[in-house]
């Protein structure tokens, strides 16, 4: 083998493990999207369920408890990730609470629930920050 030849074979092996490299990134990129638990959200607006007293209807499965047992609920925000734009759970306090057998209704506030997507259901528990994926309506 002369040397001309040798360095066009290490030429083609390392395009080959670029290549290949490339490929594993895409790939495991795919692989962790498939992965992202995924949340069927309700977005608290004027116009879903509201009664005299300002409260609004969120499923009893929306309700989560933080270690001191204080209520709170998953809002989910988008924020910029690598690459591009990605949906992340953060925990949005209650106010005020009262339970009901088949739903929780939650006194709301400009700065607490409205115009929030609000997690009522997840595939995955959650933790604050993790990033989710909308399920298919």
């Amino acid at each position: 083998m002369n040397h001309r030849s040798g360095k066009s074979a290490v030429s083609g092996v390392c395009a080959a493990c670029v290549m290949a490299l490339l490929c594993c990134t895409v790939l495991s990129s795919r692989i962790e999207v498939w992965m992202l638990p995924q949340v069927r959200t309700q977005r608290v607006t004027q116009s879903v369920k509201v009664d005299e007293e300002g409260l609004c209807a969120l499923p009893l499965a929306s309700l989560q408890t933080d270690e001191s047992g204080l209520p709170f609920v998953y809002g989910v925000e988008e924020v910029d990730g690598i690459w591009g734009k990605e949906l992340r759970v953060e925990p949005v306090a209650l106010p005020m609470l009262q339970t009901y057998t088949t739903e929780t209704e939650v006194r709301t506030s400009p700065e607490g629930l409205y115009n929030q997507r609000v997690v009522v259901a997840s595939t995955k528990p959650l933790k604050p920050g993790d990033r989710v994926q909308e399920a298919a309506s």
